[in-house]
């Protein structure tokens, strides 16, 4: 749908953008922005991304940012390829690249952090009378960042104060590590600095610090050092737009000698990362820099630009016009997974309904928007109330269903939390509201899904033969309001009952009837559920048939062009390998 890719791309635009390399580098960054391993960003990418938020009183606001993770070999080539489809993904307005360099003795120390200016390429080599030569190329930063480090330079109290909060004993172990070799204090300080200046970057791993002296000579009296990746991804930024922002920030990790030290590693990419976030934190200011050309483009589409056009009402305090572009775009928000977004629209749609005294809104809003998608996000205290506030306000506006709808989220949570008897008191208050619902459609909708609720409750207290016409009564009314989205839920369930009570043919059906529906509507997220239930429920000597199930999910992510779900499921199952063995299998 024109509709959901324009959804799409309009979640795509972003504050920042951070490439990153080798373990200590993101091990590092990830503890610098509180970033959790396990919760990457699915992007439709053959890169993996992670999203998180970061606030930034220089800019006033918090900021989006992304952070991809390069993998593999180092190198100017892989860097150039990561940064181009990081910028096809993503549409950021300023990129940085962090991590850690070779520095140059007497230039810097280890621990230190050179923030680069000015990029001296020396990738590109002529072969002449016998020897390679170098045909250097600079490449400057932005302007604009150049003048908001004039206007607010890096702190060196601040850098320090969030370096040691971090890296106390990292510092510990390499100064334990430098005083044996000798490096300080010329080498080595536990007091780290950020310093200007330029680096040199080529696809040479620095073995040995005479290769510095040929970099002196050709560059200038401020190179502080060398790395392999910043030519690439500079160069990548600049065939993108000419003078697109970026940043660089190195930790100065060795000399490219013998005084090489693992500890120095660590020490050197959380300099790195800890000066990034003072960065953004107090320097950077984010509007002043022009947007992203691709933003541009993907918020001229009509229909991506009615969250633009919602923002801008809600700027401009023309409250009736969010309230009802909110509305229409909520639950399409939810069903194409545009969670975050739907929260931070549910807030101003929330605010506006205030402002024009439209309560049964407020309360809808309360409850669905922001309370269960505030659940969704993991934000369980904020959520619950949320839920209760809505509730408060539905019965104070006489609006039954969404009174009924709030208690019986406040049921399945309380259900969830192992609450059983809270569970059943908000049912009953839920099925007592339901009971006078005027709008016939709102009544049969309600209705539905409290007996689903209500099976739910049975399932958990391990009654399932009580649970299976409720199930059914549910589904076959979702069937006849063509509601396939809560439909296809209910087959599971059922199915789930059916295999607790032993009938297991019963069940294969069931999960494989919840199957096809999902494929058809495109639930892709029901449909491995279904899946899942079925390979935990098929026996093992049936390998031809598990094989089968599980390349079709495989099959269905990539069609859907879900990259990370694919590569997900391959990684889990060993696809590959379990479809060569039952081949190799059938041959014999």
């Amino acid at each position: 749908m024109i509709y959901d890719d324009a959804l799409q791309n309009s979640n795509r635009i972003i504050d920042v953008g951070i490439i990153t390399i080798v373990p200590s580098e993101v091990e590092a960054l990830f503890g610098a922005f509180s970033i959790t391993r396990e919760k990457y960003e699915p992007a439709g990418s053959p890169l993996q991304y992670w999203r998180t938020s970061y606030q930034s009183s220089s800019s006033g606001r918090p900021l989006s940012v992304v952070v991809c993770i390069l993998g593999g070999e180092a190198g100017n080539i892989e860097a150039a390829i990561a940064t181009t489809q990081f910028l096809q993904d993503w549409y950021p307005r300023l990129m940085c690249l962090v991590g850690i360099a070779a520095g140059i003795k007497n230039k810097i120390k280890i621990g230190d952090v050179v923030m680069p200016n000015k990029v001296h390429d020396r990738s590109i080599k002529v072969y002449k009378n016998g020897n390679f030569a170098v045909r250097g190329r600079t490449y400057s930063r932005n302007d604009t960042i150049d003048r908001m480090l004039k206007v607010s330079p890096l702190s060196h109290k601040e850098f320090l104060t969030t370096l040691l909060q971090t890296s106390k004993e990292d510092i510990r172990r390499a100064k334990v590590v430098a005083k044996s070799k000798r490096l300080i204090p010329t080498g080595f300080d536990t007091k780290p600095h950020v310093m200007d200046g330029s680096i040199a970057s080529d696809n040479v791993l620095i073995r040995d610090s005479a290769y510095f002296q040929s970099i002196l000579s050709a560059t200038d009296e401020k190179c502080r050092g060398a790395e392999m990746e910043a030519a690439g991804f500079v160069l990548a930024c600049q065939k993108e737009k000419f003078d697109f922002p970026w940043v660089i920030f190195r930790g100065i990790a060795d000399f490219g000698d013998s005084s090489k030290d693992d500890a120095f590693q660590l020490l050197a990419a959380k300099s790195a990362c800890a000066a990034l976030r003072i960065f953004i934190q107090l320097s950077l200011s984010i509007d002043a820099l022009p947007p992203n050309p691709r933003a541009i483009l993907a918020s001229t589409t009509l229909d991506a630009s009615l969250i633009g056009e919602l923002r801008n009402a809600f700027a401009g305090r023309r409250w009736k016009e969010v309230c009802r572009i909110g509305a229409a775009i909520s639950r399409t928000l939810w069903l194409s997974g545009h969670i975050t977004l739907r929260y931070e629209i549910g807030s101003m749609v929330e605010s506006s309904a205030a402002y024009v005294n439209n309560i049964s809104l407020r309360a809808r809003t309360l409850i669905d928007d922001l309370g269960w998608t505030a659940i969704k996000l993991e934000k369980k205290e904020l959520g619950w109330k949320h839920i209760q506030d809505g509730i408060r306000l539905g019965t104070e506006c006489g609006d039954h269903y969404v009174e009924a709808k709030g208690y019986r989220h406040l049921a399945s949570l309380s259900r969830q939390s192992g609450d059983y008897n809270s569970a059943a008191t908000y049912l009953a208050k839920a099925k007592e509201t339901a009971t006078v619902i005027t709008d016939s459609e709102e009544r049969i909708e309600i209705k539905s899904s409290l007996q689903v609720s209500e099976a739910k409750l049975h399932i958990a207290r391990g009654d399932y033969s009580e649970a299976i016409p409720l199930l059914t009564s549910a589904k076959d009314a979702f069937h006849r309001s063509g509601d396939i989205e809560r439909e296809v839920k209910v087959y599971g369930q059922l199915a789930y009952c059916q295999e607790k009570l032993g009938d297991i043919l019963a069940a294969e059906q069931l999960y494989l009837g919840g199957r096809e529906l999902a494929r058809d509507s495109g639930r892709y997220d029901e449909f491995v559920n279904s899946t899942r239930n079925l390979l935990d429920m098929l026996i093992k000597e049936k390998p031809d048939q598990r094989i089968k199930l599980i390349q079709e999910v495989y099959d269905f992510a990539m069609s859907r062009g879900l990259w990370d779900e694919a590569r997900k499921w391959q990684n889990e199952f060993n696809l590959f390998h379990m479809s060569n063995k039952s081949n190799k299998e059938t041959t014999i």
